[in-house]
């Protein structure tokens, strides 16, 4: 959807006939909402880390030996990671809506030939808008008049401090003005605004982060290893004249032994506390593995 840039007099503004007629055209302004996954649904997320099935694998392993002792500790080391992993994701699901809350409630338009205030949603491309200190961007606008204007853009660019913007400059909805007063052109409305493609991203699949590569080869490699050496094992075993049963009961406590218990939980905790501090900085970790692929 192309930008709208139509120039009109802010005495006359569109008609409500020509408003309605775009905004069926356009849509509401306002961010589509994407239900997010249940919280069984982010559990069978965590489950299906390699490193996690691989724990599985041992965990069921060790239960039919009868050590009890070890099924205790991995399924604690299971359930830690996963618990880690599940909030860390409703954190960043929470963060990612309360991009809806930075859209602004109302806005004054021209409509009809009058300044008018209306919902900021019923906004739609060629509308004209005023803007005075104090308010919420509620699209993405084209400035075409701006008096001592300066603009808070932190929630979008990160910039510190307020900017200034002047006449044929675009302002991102979300931002806020903290100085001076405008007229602008709505450009951009609801999914196609700057607020909207950043909130279409939370649901873009993402490709596998480097980590998460090289975790699940590590997983492959250690499930063929562990196989084989237990084979080995059970081979020798039996051709020394142990019995069957032992000789499993052996051969599975050693593929046990060879499991890296703590690997995932270690993982899963290094990564957390880097998106803890990420965090504290204001930076949203919708992901735990793409901390480790921002510090690389």
């Amino acid at each position: 959807m192309g930008d709208t840039r139509e120039r009109l007099a802010p005495e006359v503004g569109l008609s409500s006939a020509e408003a309605a007629r775009r905004l069926a055209e356009h849509g509401r302004n306002e961010l589509p909402e994407a239900p997010g996954p249940t919280v069984i649904g982010r559990v069978g997320q965590q489950l299906r880390d390699p490193m996690i099935l691989l724990l599985c694998g041992a965990l069921a392993l060790v239960l039919v030996v009868g050590d009890h002792a070890d099924a205790v500790i991995i399924a604690a080391v299971i359930a830690l990671n996963t618990t880690i992993g599940v909030v860390q994701d409703i954190r960043a699901q929470h963060a990612v809506a309360a991009l809806a809350e930075m859209s602004a409630p109302e806005a004054r338009a021209w409509r009809d030939g009058g300044l008018t205030t209306l919902r900021a949603v019923e906004l739609v491309p060629g509308d004209v808008v005023r803007l005075e200190a104090g308010d919420i961007v509620p699209a993405d606008l084209l400035l075409v008049e701006a008096e001592s204007l300066e603009v808070d853009e932190a929630a979008m660019t990160g910039e510190s401090v307020p900017v200034g913007r002047r006449t044929g400059d675009e302002l991102l909805a979300g931002t806020v003005v903290t100085r001076g007063r405008a007229r602008a052109d709505v450009v951009r409305t609801g999914s196609n605004s700057s607020l909207g493609r950043i909130a279409a991203m939370v649901g873009t699949r993402v490709r596998p982060t480097p980590l998460q590569r090289r975790l699940s080869a590590l997983s492959r490699q250690l499930v063929l290893a562990i196989g084989a050496v237990c084979a080995v094992v059970l081979g020798l075993a039996v051709v020394q004249g142990a019995s069957w049963t032992a000789a499993a009961v052996l051969a599975v406590s050693l593929g046990v032994a060879a499991v890296p218990e703590s690997l995932p939980a270690v993982v899963t905790i290094s990564l957390a506390l880097g998106a803890h501090r990420m965090a504290r900085r204001h930076a949203v970790v919708r992901r735990l593995p793409a901390v480790e692929t921002l510090g690389s």
